[in-house]
């Protein structure tokens, strides 16, 4: 079986939809969220729905249904605030959604949650397509020091790049791509 708009759909029937690599990279999101996660926020059972729908949400996010994502994550964040995979994920669809102020408070909570700096390049973008450039070259410094990864750290560094072109520093956007 498998979840369509809330409901489960009989895999063997001529109307459920064709599984995708993109499909079963989404299914296997849905694992990754444990009733455990919501702690002492909700009850047991209300914590199982929740991950369900936590799963439903990384379903539609990773089909790029962003608003169907975020209308089923919203409430979730303000019932367990303190679950740093619905911030993220929440803050996620606002950014793609370009919801940028949404996606700040989301990723600002999921960073201040997890202390990482995995959502550092989109919440420094986010703050870039706010004008908020100082914000932009503090993230850039925090992610340059902890350096989790090559790519993330080239990911931060186009977006700090691209915060220097705004501002018409074209040299020092350039430098910084070299």
């Amino acid at each position: 079986d498998q979840w369509v708009d809330g409901g489960r759909v009989d895999d063997n029937t001529s109307d459920a939809p064709r599984r995708s690599a993109r499909g079963e990279a989404a299914r296997s999101a849905r694992l990754t969220i444990s009733p455990v996660s919501f702690g002492t926020a909700v009850s047991p059972r209300r914590a199982e729905r929740l991950a369900r729908r936590v799963g439903d949400a990384a379903v539609a996010f990773e089909a790029d249904r962003f608003d169907e994502a975020r209308s089923i994550l919203a409430p979730i964040a303000r019932e367990a605030p303190d679950v740093a995979e619905v911030r993220e994920l929440l803050g996620l669809a606002y950014y793609r959604l370009g919801r940028w102020r949404d996606a700040v408070c989301e990723l600002e909570a999921f960073g201040e949650l997890t202390h990482g700096t995995e959502q550092h390049p989109v919440l420094a973008d986010s703050h870039r397509a706010l004008g908020r450039h100082d914000r932009v070259a503090e993230l850039w410094r925090e992610l340059a020091e902890e350096s989790p990864s090559a790519e993330l750290v080239q990911e931060g560094r186009i977006v700090a790049a691209g915060s220097l072109a705004d501002q018409d520093r074209l040299s020092d956007a350039v430098r910084m791509l070299e």
